[in-house]
């Protein structure tokens, strides 16, 4: 397939882009000559026909939008795949162009209605959204595949999900990032960090234009000025003749300069709102836009995720049980279905839509003994039940503190000492350190022999006062990960005793109620 803009223009840096060229497919099919086709495109050259095209080659001529550009669509015959060779033993020779054709058949009937991220499928959420954080939000997809099994090909539909930006004005981004009356420079660099690389489009032209988001403009709309075509024309006026014109020719741009606010006065007759910063779009012109007139469409995020973000889109994923995955995939597949009817029949495809039941051995699941008896994990999610811990009842149970290359201060690790002899009492765990705290900087070549020293005071300094019978370990807070086997090495081999390792940024970044009872399950 060959899709050409008409005029084409040579100064175009680049080609038709994939939203439009599905567009001009979208318009071709509804053409009384392709009508009676079913097409699925795969968004760049390949398309595929229910029915062989009357001849090798066929033209036609189509537009998007009324009045707009015309497209010339050339459609030229690479090949027919003969599907019933999917009925003999698979061979991935000779299947492997079929498994392609299906996977762009049902991607193709899968769109209609979805945010597409590669191969998965993402739809708006009826129900309250869970919020990331500012501007972005969890949406759960499907991602569609064929697998060539035993007897068959099957549909394979897999759980996904990913960050979106929904469907807003951009004045709604600006209202969240804005503190006061005015938009300052630090809500406008807040803004860019949110905006930069985003799709918009503008809503005063009566079409949809798109443009990728460079910046925020640091002037508000109101001294953000512009130069009008004739400016520029002038400019290279000013190159070519002599310099009493180009001085006219720069004079009179000077003058056809105005603000954002006058342009769209006198253009549109929209009003702006001139306190409001512009955006500066990618593109040849690099124009500024108001926020006014620009909407931010639904599209992935594709900026990292913070620390915050990830913790809570983790923490929502974890929540699910195998149980409502699979109550995920079966709405799923049911929505494929019924969207896809229309286009799998004109392809003379059919599915049994049923689940595929498989005979298995169910493994039982790993098991924790506790005081009152045994735990097992409850729906494939482990939890921990309040006061149900192992606790020493022999003899006592008491820990040290080191604290190896930290800057952190004494105070802060004894507050944290009292939060894991807090929590691991309330769970049922009796713990005491009695202040037990020590520093140790070390580097790579002298770390064994300074942790063994370290280790041994801080045990010596555990055993004053306690019964011989009593329990020991160290927690260590570890400044430098890179140490980790070196301390477990000297703790276990040289000192003999019991360590548990925490990072030092974990004591502040890690909320003590998800900390310290996992701290308790290990040493349990």
């Amino acid at each position: 397939i060959d899709l050409i803009r008409k005029p084409s223009s040579a100064t175009e840096p680049r080609g038709l882009s994939t939203r439009v060229k599905r567009l001009v497919i979208q318009a071709l099919q509804k053409t009384a000559k392709f009508r009676p086709y079913s097409l699925a495109f795969d968004g760049e050259k390949n398309i595929y026909t229910s029915r062989e095209l009357p001849s090798k080659e066929c033209e036609c001529i189509v537009q998007i939008d009324k009045g707009g550009p015309d497209f010339s669509v050339t459609l030229k015959i690479a090949s027919s795949v003969d599907m019933d060779k999917l009925k003999t033993p698979f061979n991935q020779n000779v299947h492997q162009k079929h498994i392609q054709a299906l996977d762009i058949i049902i991607r193709h009937a899968a769109r209609p209605g979805h945010e597409v991220v590669g191969h998965c499928f993402f739809k708006n959420p009826q129900a309250e959204p869970l919020e990331l954080g500012t501007f972005a939000e969890l949406w759960s997809g499907y991602y569609p595949s064929f697998r060539p099994c035993e007897k068959s090909l099957m549909l394979n539909i897999d759980f996904s999900a990913m960050p979106f930006y929904n469907s807003r004005s951009l004045l709604d981004f600006a209202t969240k990032c804005r503190k006061g009356d005015k938009i300052t420079l630090w809500d406008t660099r807040l803004l860019t960090e949110a905006l930069e690389g985003l799709q918009v489009y503008t809503t005063h032209l009566g079409h949809k234009r798109f443009y990728r988001v460079v910046k925020v403009g640091e002037n508000n709309a109101a001294n953000q000025h512009l130069k009008g075509q004739e400016s520029a024309t002038n400019g290279q006026e000013m190159k070519q003749k002599g310099q009493e014109r180009a001085k006219k020719s720069h004079e009179k741009g000077k003058i056809e300069e105005m603000s954002v606010v006058k342009y769209f006065a006198q253009k549109y007759r929209i009003k702006i709102e001139p306190r409001l910063p512009c955006i500066l779009c990618k593109g040849k012109e690099e124009p500024y836009l108001p926020l006014d007139v620009c909407h931010v469409p639904a599209q992935p995020c594709k900026r990292k995720l913070d620390k915050v973000m990830t913790e809570r889109m983790l923490a929502a994923l974890g929540k699910l049980s195998p149980e409502q995955r699979f109550a995920f995939i079966k709405q799923f597949a049911d929505e494929f279905f019924s969207r896809a009817q229309q286009c799998l029949r004109g392809f003379d495809l059919q599915f049994f839509q049923d689940m595929v039941e498989v005979e298995a051995r169910i493994l039982s699941p790993p098991s924790i003994h506790f005081q009152v008896g045994k735990k097992v994990p409850h729906r494939g999610t482990w939890y921990v039940p309040k006061g149900d811990l192992f606790s020493e009842t022999t003899g006592e149970f008491f820990f040290g503190v080191l604290a190896v290359n930290c800057e952190i201060p004494d105070m802060e690790l004894l507050e944290a000492a009292d939060q894991l002899k807090d929590y691991g009492s309330a769970l049922g765990l009796q713990l005491d350190h009695k202040k037990n705290i020590k520093h140790v900087h070390t580097n790579d070549l002298k770390a064994s022999e300074h942790l063994a020293n370290a280790f041994e005071e801080l045990v010596r300094k555990m055993s004053e006062g306690a019964k011989p019978v009593a329990k020991k370990f160290v927690l260590v807070v570890l400044g430098n990960s890179t140490l980790y086997a070196a301390v477990k090495t000297v703790a276990e081999k040289v000192a003999g005793i019991i360590t548990q390792c925490v990072q030092e940024g974990k004591l502040s970044t890690v909320k003590p109620e998800v900390l310290w009872p996992n701290i308790c399950l290990k040493l349990n």
